[in-house]
């Protein structure tokens, strides 16, 4: 399972896209403190687009469904 937040607004927004990235990145500890885990960021030069990504382990769809909502909370954090 897999967490990824894109910033990409459109044609020629890749400067606004860094822009946005650099405020989420202010807040990336706070934000894995409350997660309980740590966050790839994924801020390519050169393409439009940037990401926070979370890879899960172990989890997802395959797992039982009375696990699914404590899998869904989390990622609602």
């Amino acid at each position: 399972m897999r967490l990824e937040l894109r910033i990409d607004r459109g044609k020629n927004s890749e400067l606004e896209n860094i822009e946005i990235f650099k405020q989420l990145y202010k807040e990336k500890d706070t934000i894995e403190k409350k997660m309980g885990d740590t966050l790839v960021c994924a801020n390519q030069y050169g393409t439009r687009m940037c990401a926070l990504i979370k890879d899960f382990t172990n989890d997802g769809y395959k797992n039982e469904e009375v696990e699914w909502l404590y899998h869904y909370e989390l990622l609602m954090l």
